[in-house]
């Protein structure tokens, strides 16, 4: 029944004249949904995607407003106010697995990425969260007898963006700025060996007491652009994210946290660790 109404709509929508995108949809099948069509927004690759792409819904279609019901003006066209015009709904991300926060779906026969709702890293369905990424809460709300499950985001966010993350970042009190967990298209998550930079002892932070002089200045993951771990890290998959983790002080090659197979210039290797040749009682 869905899928019926949804095509009516688009059939209702290609005899609608509409405006290009702004910022129009990469790798779809065809431009024709990278339009601004009246009272809905710009829709872009509702169409499908080009062979090796998959269909995903952009979250960032949304936006916040204290009026979501009414509407501004794009050329003459009128765009619903919680809808962004710069963004399109529907984008094609490389592949055809979903990112953390993405569940498996299919619109209008093209299989997709639908979104698990904000701060959700895996669901069954939109508002039905089975876990949430860092810094969130899991909320069960009840609702004629049937409970979904959103994720409350925290109180604090983490005073240095990471860039290129697909999700808010938030300060823990028992470990400090956890960072990113899931990062856009062409970027790793990598573990940042400054996270353990301590700032001593317990403190507070905006109200936030935190445990273990964690510096919230320095997320415990970052985003490193490529599709492979940098030097002196080594890849470790939790599905549906590969992480980069730290192979530790003076490592450049390894194969995990406690077994490095060479040292940079200025460390010795003894017994799978690096051991700065200064230390070295000879």
């Amino acid at each position: 029944m869905l899928l019926t109404v949804l095509c009516l709509l688009s059939l209702r929508l290609l005899n609608t004249n509409g405006e290009p995108c702004p910022n129009p949809a990469k790798h779809c099948s065809s431009e024709t949904f990278n339009v601004v069509f009246p009272n809905v927004g710009c829709l872009g690759c509702q169409g499908g995607c080009e062979a090796g792409y998959i269909m995903t819904s952009n979250p960032n279609v949304y936006r916040e407003t204290t009026a979501p019901m009414g509407h501004y003006m794009y050329k003459g066209l009128p765009v619903p106010n919680n809808k962004n015009v710069s963004e399109p709904q529907w984008l094609c991300n490389p592949g055809d697995e979903c990112h953390a926060g993405f569940f498996k779906s299919a619109m209008m026969g093209h299989p997709s990425c639908e979104w698990c709702g904000e701060g959700c890293s895996h669901c069954s369905g939109f508002g039905h969260c089975t876990r949430c990424f860092g810094g969130y809460k899991t909320q069960i709300h009840l609702s004629h007898g049937v409970a979904t499950r959103k994720c409350l985001p925290g109180t604090v966010f983490c005073p240095n963006r990471t860039e290129h993350c697909t999700h808010k970042i938030f300060v823990l009190e028992s470990a400090g700025c956890l960072g990113c967990q899931d990062c856009e298209d062409g970027y790793m998550v990598t573990f940042n060996p400054l996270y353990y930079s301590y700032h001593g002892g317990h403190y507070d932070y905006k109200g936030l007491t935190i445990h273990d002089g964690r510096n919230v200045n320095q997320p415990r993951h970052i985003c490193h652009q490529g599709t492979t771990c940098p030097d002196g890290w080594y890849e470790i998959h939790h599905a549906p994210v590969s992480i980069c983790e730290w192979c530790g002080l003076g490592c450049v090659r390894c194969g995990g946290r406690n077994d490095c197979r060479e040292c940079k210039h200025g460390y010795t290797l003894e017994h799978s660790h690096c051991l700065l040749d200064s230390h070295i009682v000879g």
